[in-house]
């Protein structure tokens, strides 16, 4: 943002808000299906999306089905190395410990004590989900935790939040600084649910609008 007008900055990110206020796509629904491997590609997404951009968790994560299919089928296969391997071909920085959490989180995806029809029951309540979420699956903080529920229609008002987003947001919202620990993430995502909230938006929509108003000064617009 260094460089670009502010008034042209205000204007691009309200102009933005205004138009996600009229989409109304992307809502949570009680109607949303279960589906065993949209779910687990949803899982693989955000477990992988530590530490990578989000285009390479995408391809970690379709690649990862196959592996979780014919561990499903009962086949001896060895998860580490196998989600290891595809880490590195994709370029994860971190691919020794990611391949961990995928193991780990496909064991307890497979295990039929956890179903994820045990967090939508929860719908309603987005913060128990992502608690769940966060204590049941490895690898999984809020952040990603907030991801995978938004990835699955089940969340609308938690906040994805990293550093480009909180660097954007402080420009425009009151907000305290971001210090990586959970209990720093929640006051930073009051902070953006409370402003959301006086524009009648979602958290989602104000992520669009954001997401949108950086794309637009990367552009040079």
């Amino acid at each position: 943002m260094q460089g670009f007008d502010p008034g042209k900055l205000s204007n691009l990110f309200f102009t933005c808000i205004n138009l996600v206020r009229e989409d109304k796509s992307g809502t949570a629904t009680s109607a949303v299906k279960e589906d065993y491997w949209a779910d687990w590609t949803a899982l693989a997404l955000a477990v992988a999306s530590s530490g990578t951009k989000y285009e390479v968790a995408r391809r970690i994560a379709d690649s990862s089905v196959p592996i979780a299919k014919r561990y499903k089928d009962g086949e001896c296969i060895s998860l580490p190395a196998k989600f290891l391997s595809i880490l590195i071909s994709c370029g994860h920085r971190y691919p020794n410990r990611t391949s961990t959490y995928l193991h780990r989180s496909l064991e307890k995806f497979s295990d039929m004590a956890f179903s994820f029809s045990s967090i939508r029951v929860l719908l309603g309540n987005e913060a128990l989900m992502r608690e769940r979420l966060v204590e049941h699956f490895p690898g999984l903080g809020y952040k990603q935790a907030s991801m995978l529920l938004r990835d699955l229609g089940l969340a609308e008002n938690l906040a994805i939040i990293d550093t480009h987003v909180v660097k954007f947001s402080g420009i425009f919202i009151e907000m305290p600084m971001y210090k990586g620990t959970s209990q720093s993430y929640l006051k930073c995502e009051a902070a953006l649910q409370q402003f959301a909230s006086a524009y009648g938006i979602s958290v989602a929509s104000l992520d669009r609008a954001i997401w949108a108003s950086m794309a637009a000064i990367h552009r040079g617009s």
